[in-house]
């Protein structure tokens, strides 16, 4: 059975109207389950009822941090994994499963983690619950680290507006986010409604109508079935060339 987020990826449909209904995606299994034996469904739905049912409950995140798993893993087999690989052969190559499938660890945490379990130095990190979690540095004067939320994305396309060729006319809480002019052509400028997303798919998942918007401004676009009347702009793909030009500059 399928958790949230592989059904946001793989699934046709968006899953908010799940979360609005039921308030927990957890939630709608035992909701489905009791809709079949009611007889409230059409059709033969037995073999999805006991794909449910043979589906052990996953535990929630905040009870397998993935750091906590690394270093009982790292206890366990008696020997860190080398760091002259790349983090995940080495994990692959030292570690019991799951952690062999894990794509979160960086060589510096990586380095980090087996200098304070294995080899007794170094200091473990902690997240700190009083302050944000940021982004990967973009290492640019305006920005210092990635937008991780849409509010980082709308800042960020602020600050290079005009360089992208925007003009920002208004700011509203809601939808469209943005009313701004962009230039088509050369010293020609038309009218724009602009909408802010941390990822291009969340503009369906927030159930926005296409027809209200022209353009979608996000940090990452993987909408693949965003209409083709709906203009996106990636700013990670923006930040990335205007770090080209400078590069060529310098």
């Amino acid at each position: 059975m399928p958790t949230r987020t592989e059904y946001a990826n793989a699934g046709k449909y968006s899953y908010r109207c799940v979360i609005d209904r039921f308030q927990r995606w957890r939630l709608t299994a035992t909701a489905f389950v009791d809709a079949e034996a009611k007889g409230a469904l059409r059709g033969e739905w037995k073999d999805v009822v006991e794909t449910i049912r043979s589906t052990p409950e996953r535990r929630q995140v905040r009870q397998a941090r993935w750091a906590r798993k690394f270093m009982a893993a790292v206890r366990r087999s008696g020997r860190a994994p080398s760091l002259q690989t790349e983090p995940m052969k080495a994990l692959k190559a030292g570690l019991p499963a799951p952690l062999a499938e894990m794509k979160c660890v960086t060589a510096t945490m990586l380095a980090m983690l087996v200098a304070s379990t294995v080899l007794g130095g170094g200091f473990l990190r902690r997240v700190l619950p009083d302050r944000p979690l940021l982004g990967e540095p973009m290492h640019t004067a305006a920005l210092t680290h990635e937008p991780v939320n849409e509010m980082g994305v709308s800042m960020l396309f602020a600050m290079m507006a005009r360089e992208l060729g925007f003009i920002l006319e208004a700011l509203q809480p809601g939808f469209p986010d943005c009313r701004a002019k962009m230039e088509v052509l050369p010293g020609r400028w038309q009218d724009v409604r602009i909408e802010f997303e941390k990822d291009s798919r969340s503009f369906a998942e927030h159930g926005h109508d296409p027809k209200g918007c022209d353009m979608i401004v996000c940090w990452r676009h993987n909408w693949k079935a965003c209409p083709k009347e709906i203009m996106v702009l990636e700013l990670r793909k923006a930040v990335r060339m205007r770090a080209g030009r400078s590069g060529d500059r310098a």
